[in-house]
């Protein structure tokens, strides 16, 4: 948010009213990327190794996020 990238776009009618983000033309200038369809796919991220999909969990001792799997 406080570089621009998102802003909030509305609200979800489901429960919680959880509110919904929608990325700018300043995220889009700052990636070069002319649209999101030119972002890269979960499989592409996978394939590469930079994405992670196991649960993120606060270590309290240590004070940053960690991965559940991490945790001993």
């Amino acid at each position: 948010m406080e570089a621009g990238w998102v802003r909030p776009k509305g609200r979800r009618s489901g429960p919680g009213r959880p509110l919904l983000w929608v990325t700018t033309r300043e995220f889009l200038m700052h990636f070069g990327l002319d649209s999101l369809s030119e972002l890269p796919g979960l499989d592409e991220l996978r394939a590469a190794g930079l994405l992670d999909l196991s649960p993120i969990t606060l270590c309290e001792s240590a004070g940053k996020a960690v991965a559940e799997d991490q945790i001993g």
